[in-house]
C-alpha cells in the first residue's frame, strides 16, 4: 500500500509568510542604509579618539615624546616617535588613510594655530598632550575632536565645534 506523499514545492501559506519577514526585515534594514555615510565619520572620529588616548598612554609609559601628524592635503595621519639621535621615526600604527570621502577639515593647535592643507602634528609629552582640535568632514557631515593637554582624554562632537572659541 502505497502513502500519499505531499508534491514538492511550498504551500501559499509558506510562501506569503516569507514574503511577509522579507518585508519586516526591509522595513528596518532599508532607514539604515542611510547612514552608512555617518557610521563611518563616527567610526573613524571614535578611531582617532582612542588612537590619540593610547599615544598619550604610551608616551607616559615610555617617557619618550610622541607626535600625531595629520596630512590634509592626503587625507592621512601617522605617528612618530622621537629617537635618541633627536630624530622623529615612525611608530606604531604604521600611518593610516581616512576612509574614502571623509578628509580632515582643518586642525588647530596651540603651537602653530588652524591649519586647512599640509601638514600639521599634535605634540605628546610625557605630563600631557598639547591642546589640539581636529575636525572631520563628510560630505555635509562635521564631527569634532578635542584633545584635552593634561589627560590626553579626547571630546568629540557630532558637529564643528570651534576650539579658538572656546
Amino acid at each position: 500500500m502505497k502513502g500519499r506523499g505531499r508534491a514538492g514545492g511550498f504551500t501559499l501559506l509558506e510562501l506569503l509568510l516569507v514574503v511577509l519577514m522579507m518585508g519586516v526585515m526591509s522595513l528596518w534594514v532599508i532607514p539604515r542604509l542611510g547612514s552608512f555615510g555617518a557610521t563611518d565619520i563616527k567610526w573613524t572620529a571614535r578611531h582617532l579618539a582612542t588612537l590619540i588616548r593610547q599615544v598619550a598612554e604610551e608616551t607616559t609609559a615610555t617617557k619618550r615624546l610622541h607626535r600625531l601628524y595629520y596630512n590634509l592635503s592626503e587625507a592621512r595621519y601617522r605617528v612618530k616617535v622621537l629617537e635618541e639621535n633627536g630624530e622623529y621615526v615612525d611608530g606604531p600604527p604604521a600611518g593610516q588613510a581616512l576612509p574614502t570621502g571623509i578628509v580632515f577639515e582643518d586642525v588647530v593647535t596651540g603651537r602653530v594655530g588652524k591649519v586647512t592643507e599640509g601638514e600639521t602634528y599634535t605634540q605628546f609629552y610625557p605630563f600631557g598632550v598639547e591642546k589640539s582640535w581636529i575636525h572631520l568632514r563628510s560630505g555635509k557631515q562635521q564631527w569634532s575632536l578635542e584633545v584635552q593637554p593634561l589627560t590626553g582624554g579626547v571630546k568629540v562632537y557630532d558637529r564643528y565645534v570651534d576650539g579658538a572659541t572656546q
